[in-house]
């Protein structure tokens, strides 16, 4: 009798080990899909992002333009302050220049 208990629990045991390994193999196959869908989002992210940065390059570009030697139109007009009397009581309206493009980096595969 005990016998035939010990062979029904390995039996048990058996499918319980199999179901396991199943659904070992299925959340497997689900996270190599979650890395995929990871790496083509950082990706489309990171395209989006320097499509922006030229969008924004030009219009600066267009907006700001330059005199030779590549100096804005418009930058230096606030006289430094050591010409001054007293420091003004404003902060100077900067413009933003053109900035390098940065490339984001591909995912390690």
């Amino acid at each position: 009798m005990a016998a035939l208990t010990v062979c029904d629990e390995l039996l048990d045991a058996g499918q319980r080990i199999r179901a396991l390994e199943d659904e070992l193999k299925t959340l497997r196959d689900v996270r190599v899909a979650a890395v995929d869908r990871a790496k083509a989002t950082q990706t489309a992210v990171a395209n989006a992002l320097n499509a922006a940065a030229e969008r924004i390059e030009k219009t600066t570009l267009v907006l700001n333009p330059t005199i030779g030697g590549g100096v804005a139109i418009g930058e230096g007009r606030f006289a430094p302050l050591e010409n001054c009397s007293k420091p003004p009581t404003h902060p100077p309206q900067f413009r933003p220049t053109p900035t390098a493009r940065v490339r984001l980096p591909a995912l390690a595969e």
